[in-house]
């Protein structure tokens, strides 16, 4: 999946007050931080994507809340 197709599935999500956001075997390297951006997003499911390294595995492993407080940061941070 590239990455304009990923930021429109977001664009798409946020407009629809998504609250699941399945990404699993997309063969992600990296999350967008613009995902923290989805506010109604309780779920989001990454599996098998072996190359994801943003966020690192450690965040992924606390879940969702963790996932999205990290790529938030990282978007205040971009701004």
């Amino acid at each position: 999946m590239t990455n304009k197709e990923l930021l429109q599935i977001i664009e798409r999500d946020a407009r629809e007050k998504a609250t699941v956001l399945s990404l699993h075997n997309k063969k992600l390297s990296r999350l967008p931080p613009e995902i923290s951006q989805l506010s109604n997003l309780t779920k989001l499911f990454l599996s098998n994507n072996p190359q994801l390294s943003s966020p690192p595995p450690e965040i992924v492993e606390q879940g969702t809340q963790a996932i999205l407080t990290y790529l938030r940061a990282r978007l205040e941070a971009k701004g």
